[in-house]
């Protein structure tokens, strides 16, 4: 295979059918493994733990389920996942001596019962632009891009 972007610009991706085929292009992280001490890529099953990330003030959800193509698996269809509001509301403003371990007590009952690992078939080579999950994702993604906002990000 030879050069694929995988970067396109605003133009091309906000008109549905006119960016080439080959720009939707997923590179799996295991192409990267071959440079990367052995001890980076031991225990890769805890790469792929749905569990939540706790550190101090800040509980962020870990959802590898989202990226499983990136881990070179199929990825499936995404589910919407509940955020929580009012934790990414949560500042350290004025905080700085809470006792965040009892603060955030529930989120780390959960964690330590949390067991869920994110799992597929491998998956080689190219999605197919009739996959299953494409067909789900790029009609959201040009949604989104038809609503951007004029600094000219995407999200």
């Amino acid at each position: 295979m030879g050069e694929v972007s995988t970067h396109m610009s605003c133009d091309e991706a906000s008109t549905p059918g006119t960016a080439p085929r080959s720009t939707f292009y997923q590179e799996p992280y295991r192409n990267y493994f071959g440079f990367l001490a052995p001890y980076c890529i031991a225990g890769q099953h805890i790469w792929r733990s749905i569990v939540l990330l706790i550190h101090f003030w800040v509980v962020e959800g870990h959802h590898l389920e989202r990226v499983l193509r990136q881990l070179g698996m199929k990825q499936g269809i995404l589910v919407d996942v509940d955020t929580s509001i009012e934790l990414h509301k949560i500042t350290l403003r004025g905080k700085q001596d809470k006792n965040w371990f009892k603060e955030h007590a529930m989120h780390i009952a959960k964690w330590a019962t949390h067991a869920t690992i994110a799992d597929a078939p491998p998956f080689h080579g190219e999605m197919s632009y009739n996959d299953k999950y494409m067909g789900g994702f790029i009609p959201a993604l040009f949604a989104i891009l038809q609503n951007r906002p004029r600094t000219g990000t995407l999200w």
